[in-house]
C-alpha cells in the first residue's frame, strides 16, 4: 500500500513535479539575493584572503598575513581584505580561547537566514493536501472506511510516504543550499565552531555540525505538521475540511516566523531552528514536539480502532 500511495503522489498528482519546481525556486532565490557576492570586487578579494588563511589562528599566523600585506600593497579591494582579516584576527586572538577566523556569509546564508524556509512551508502545505485532503472523499477510501484494518492501513501509509517525502526534500534542499553557497558566496572551515558566526550561542558545536541540525530541525517541523494533519483529516471525511486544516497548519509556521522578532519557544517554530542557537533552551520546544507527536500518533490509532469505527457507525 505504501509503494502504491508513493507512486500515486508522485506521478499521478505530480508530486515529483512540485518537489522539481520547489528546488528550482529554493536555486533561484539563492542565486537572485547572493549575486553581489559574484558581481563586487571587495567581496571577492575578500573571500580569496579569508580562504587563504581562515582557520584557527595564532600570533604566528597573523604576522604572516601582515608580510604578505605589505606584499601586496593597500589596494582599494585586495588591501582591504587583508587589513579586515588582520582586524578580525586581532580581536578573535584577544578574545577567544580558540580563535578562529572565517568568512562568515557563506554559513551565515545556511544557517541564519529564515527565508529559506519558504520553500519547505510550500512543500509542507502542497503534499500534505496532496497525500491527506485529496481522494478523501473517493471509493476506494469510503471501501477501505469500512474495514478499520483497511482504513488504518491507509492513514499510516499516507504518513509513512510523506515522512519519506520530507526526508528526501530536506536531503534535497540541504545539499542543493550548501553547494551553492559554497560556490557563490563560499563555505570554510567546517569544523570551526558555532561561535565563529553566533558569537553568543552557548552550544559546543561545529559549523557543519549546526547546519546538521538545523536540517534536522526543519525536518522534525515538517513532521509534526503532518501528523497532525493526518490526525484530524483522519478524523474528517471531506477533501475541503482537510485541505483547509493543511492550510492553517503550515500557514501558521509562515505568519509567525515573521512576525515574531523573539526567539521561539514553540515547536511550531522550528523551521527557524537557528534562533535555538543564539541562546534560547533547545529542550523544551524539543519535548512539546515529541508529546505533540506521540498524542497525534496514539490518537489517529485509537481513533481508526475497530471499537471506535463501530461507534461511529
Amino acid at each position: 500500500m505504501i509503494l502504491a500511495e508513493l507512486k500515486k503522489t508522485l506521478f499521478g498528482h505530480k508530486g515529483i513535479i512540485v518537489i522539481l519546481l520547489l528546488l528550482i525556486y529554493n536555486a533561484y532565490w539563492l542565486y537572485s539575493t547572493n549575486e553581489i557576492f559574484i558581481e563586487d570586487e571587495g567581496y571577492k578579494e575578500t573571500r580569496k584572503c579569508y580562504e587563504k588563511y581562515e582557520g584557527k589562528i595564532d600570533r604566528e599566523l597573523i604576522e604572516t598575513v601582515k608580510r604578505d600585506y605589505e606584499i601586496v600593497g593597500p589596494g582599494e579591494n585586495i588591501g582591504a581584505a587583508y587589513r579586515q582579516f588582520i582586524s578580525e584576527a586581532g580581536e578573535q586572538l584577544a578574545s577567544k580561547e580558540e580563535p578562529y577566523v572565517v568568512y562568515r556569509w557563506g554559513w551565515i546564508a545556511l544557517i541564519y537566514n529564515p527565508r529559506t524556509n519558504t520553500p519547505l512551508i510550500m512543500f509542507g502545505l502542497i503534499f500534505s493536501v496532496i497525500i491527506f485532503a485529496l481522494d478523501s472523499d473517493s471509493k476506494v477510501r469510503n471501501l477501505l472506511n469500512t474495514s478499520y484494518l483497511g482504513r488504518r492501513n491507509l492513514i499510516f501509509s499516507r504518513f509513512a510516504v510523506y515522512s519519506g517525502l520530507s526526508l528526501l526534500f530536506v536531503l534535497m534542499q540541504g545539499i542543493l543550499e550548501f553547494v551553492m553557497a559554497d560556490r557563490l558566496i563560499g563555505v570554510g572551515c567546517l569544523r570551526a565552531p558555532i561561535q565563529s558566526i553566533i558569537e553568543s550561542s552557548p552550544m559546543n558545536i561545529s559549523l557543519i555540525g549546526t547546519y546538521v541540525l538545523t536540517m534536522l530541525l526543519k525536518l522534525l517541523g515538517l513532521l509534526l505538521g503532518g501528523i497532525i494533519i493526518c490526525f484530524i483529516s483522519s478524523m474528517l471525511r471531506s477533501m475541503y475540511l482537510s485541505a483547509i486544516v493543511s492550510v492553517m497548519v503550515f500557514m501558521e509556521y509562515y505568519f509567525f516566523s515573521y512576525l515574531y522578532e523573539k526567539p521561539y519557544l514553540l515547536p511550531q517554530h522550528l523551521f527557524c531552528g537557528y534562533k535555538y542557537f543564539e541562546g534560547t533552551d533547545i529542550r523544551k520546544p524539543l519535548i512539546v514536539t515529541f508529546v505533540i507527536m506521540i498524542l497525534a500518533i496514539a490518537g489517529t490509532y485509537v481513533f481508526n480502532s475497530e471499537k471506535s469505527r463501530r461507534k461511529l457507525v
